[in-house]
């Protein structure tokens, strides 16, 4: 059942609004290798609440503020089993481990999915250090100058 509001896509058909050019060539080598058959949704928005103080301002400001402090997802794929949520990097950075933890949670409690949710850093470079702590979390790992899964 697809997401609330958003349409998903073959890898086929992906759109890559917000990648960088190596991080498009990193995830279709992850998509095709991992999950070709699945669907891929993008830049899945994860709604914040509007402050207060912001409530009695001009509308293009509220617009203009939610913008700018808006999170999304790189990448969520659905598979029969399960949803994963992907962060793309050049290399594996400590930033991923904690984007994905917060993504993890907002996207349960405003999407509510039926599946079990499976998080991925997909990244070109290898670091040993912040690759085992991700793991610790639960985060799988997927290294392109590796070949696949660490």
């Amino acid at each position: 059942m697809p997401l609330k509001g958003l349409q998903p896509l073959p890898i086929t058909q992906a759109k890559f609004r917000h990648f960088k050019e190596e991080e498009i060539e990193i995830f279709k080598d992850f998509a095709y290798t991992m999950f070709p058959n699945a669907l891929y949704y993008f830049d899945v928005p994860l709604h914040i609440e509007l402050p207060e103080w912001l409530e009695k301002e001009p509308e293009w400001l509220k617009e203009q503020y939610m913008y700018l402090r808006a999170k999304k997802i790189d990448a969520v794929i659905e598979t029969e089993e399960k949803y994963i949520i992907c962060e793309v990097k050049g290399r594996v950075r400590p930033s991923a481990i904690g984007q994905l933890i917060v993504y993890r949670d907002m996207f349960i409690n405003e999407y509510k999915p039926e599946k079990p949710v499976e998080l991925f850093i997909v990244a070109k470079y290898y670091d040993k250090e912040v690759s085992q702590i991700a793991k610790s979390y639960g985060i799988k790992v997927w290294v392109k100058e590796l070949g696949g899964l660490v």
